[in-house]
């Protein structure tokens, strides 16, 4: 059973590796310039020792987690916009609620292909990685799973708002008295 997990395990952890390199509109780190994310990125990338093969793929990948990153950006600002808009529309009486919900799908279908794309620019970086390197990425992400995504992502302590999130469960309700 264990062996049959294992593939469906490394494609989370590489699943993670690329969303977390491409994070939407995370806040810089004023003193280097880079996502507060980054830092650990940087490190397994000097560990890896990656040959001139590896490193172009690693760099094509890079930059494009760069771009999604930028574009994330863009498309949060226009998402603001279409608010604003939409609330205009919904306050008025005239809002398009079929055209609303095809124009969502539409952006979620688009994210999701960009989201497989990326990660599939970060797959071609692993499988061309020998065994000792790609041992090196799958601790590397098995430390960064244990994290519960990491507090640069925000997911540090969970709120109790939430079951089933980690949190504790609220006492259960006494029994009512016998009569």
């Amino acid at each position: 059973m264990k062996t049959s997990l294992r593939p469906l395990i490394l494609a989370i952890s590489i699943g993670a590796l690329a969303l977390s390199a491409a994070a939407g509109a995370m806040p810089h780190d004023g003193d280097h310039g880079m996502p507060p994310f980054a830092a650990p990125f940087a490190k397994l990338h000097d560990q890896l020792k990656l040959t001139p093969q590896q490193e172009a793929l690693w760099a094509k990948a890079d930059a494009a987690a760069k771009t999604a990153r930028e574009e994330g950006r863009k498309r949060h600002e226009e998402m603001h916009a279409r608010r604003a808009e939409l609330k205009k529309s919904l306050a008025a009486g005239d809002a398009d609620l079929h055209a609303l919900a095809k124009r969502h799908d539409d952006e979620m279908a688009a994210a999701q292909q960009r989201m497989r794309d990326l990660r599939d620019q970060w797959l071609a970086v692993y499988d061309s990685l020998d065994a000792g390197q790609k041992r090196q990425v799958q601790t590397f992400m098995a430390e960064r799973l244990d994290r519960k995504g990491g507090p640069e992502r925000g997911h540090g302590q969970r709120s109790s708002r939430c079951p089933g999130d980690g949190a504790p469960a609220a006492p259960a309700a006494p029994a009512p008295a016998a009569r």
